[in-house]
Formats: C-alpha cells, sequence, structure tokens
C-alpha cells in the first residue's frame, strides 16, 4: 500500500516531529510505502511551484492519504484540498486532536469535514498510542 502523509512543514514542532515519526515506523514497519514530504521532498524551489508538482504526482499515484492535522499549517490544507480533487481516502493520524477541536469549536470546519471523510482507523488508533504532548495537552491547539 502507498500512504501519502500530510503533516506540517514550516510549522512542524518538535514534539510534533517526533510523533510523526513515531506514527511514520509504524506504517513503514507494517509494509506501507510512505511518502511524507518533510523527510521526501526538495523544497529548494523559492515559489514552491515544484514541491507542489511533485506532491501533486505522489499523490495521484497514492492508495490514501493520511494526515496529522495542525491549524497553522497552510500546507496541510492545500494538500489536504488536493487529496479531495482525487478523490482520495483519508485517515486522520491525530484523530484525538482533531475531534477535540471540533468539540471546542463546533460548525463547519476543516476538521469537521475531516471527521466525516475520515472513516478509516489507522495503525495508530488500533494501537491506542496517544497523539498529545503530555506537557501541553493536545498537540498543535496551541
Amino acid at each position: 500500500m502507498k500512504v501519502f502523509l500530510i503533516t506540517p512543514v514550516r510549522s512542524l514542532t518538535g514534539w510534533e516531529r517526533n510523533a510523526i515519526e513515531i506514527y511514520l515506523h509504524n506504517l513503514e514497519s507494517h509494509d506501507v510505502q510512505v511518502y511524507w514530504p518533510f523527510r521526501d521532498t526538495d523544497y529548494s524551489d523559492p515559489s514552491g511551484l515544484s514541491a507542489s508538482t511533485r506532491h501533486r504526482e505522489v499523490m495521484k499515484g497514492s492508495d490514501e492519504v493520511h494526515i496529522w492535522w495542525n491549524p497553522a499549517s497552510e500546507e496541510s490544507i492545500f494538500l489536504l484540498g488536493m487529496a479531495w480533487a482525487m478523490g482520495k481516502r483519508l485517515a486522520i493520524a491525530n484523530s484525538i486532536t482533531v475531534k477535540e477541536h471540533v468539540r471546542q469549536n463546533p460548525g463547519r470546519s476543516f476538521p469537521a469535514l475531516m471527521l466525516q471523510w475520515g472513516v478509516k482507523k489507522t495503525i495508530k488508533e488500533s494501537r491506542h498510542e496517544p497523539d498529545r504532548d503530555p506537557k501541553r495537552g493536545v498537540a498543535g491547539t496551541e
């Protein structure tokens, strides 16, 4: 299986990076081929067009898209729209954070849309691994 993993890039925190790397390791240890833009993309293009084009091509070839949601990540919104337009299946890597965000901010939002769209259980969810920073609470809400 091929997965495109959407995560923050510019706004990625140290704690998030560690948690995402654990999530990534769990997927790859189950023979899932993961494309993680933070790790696998050359961002030397000043406009970002070549990186976005590369993301589109890799995402086209993926079986599904997984997202680690952080509301501060503009690039995640762009890639989420790309996945929606392609009709990709979505898995939410940090579903606890997304559910908490929707609870605290009811109404129409990207997190609410993701909960309706993202019906697949991830390996992480099936192992009950936390997606919270024990020092900060819910990841990505600060």
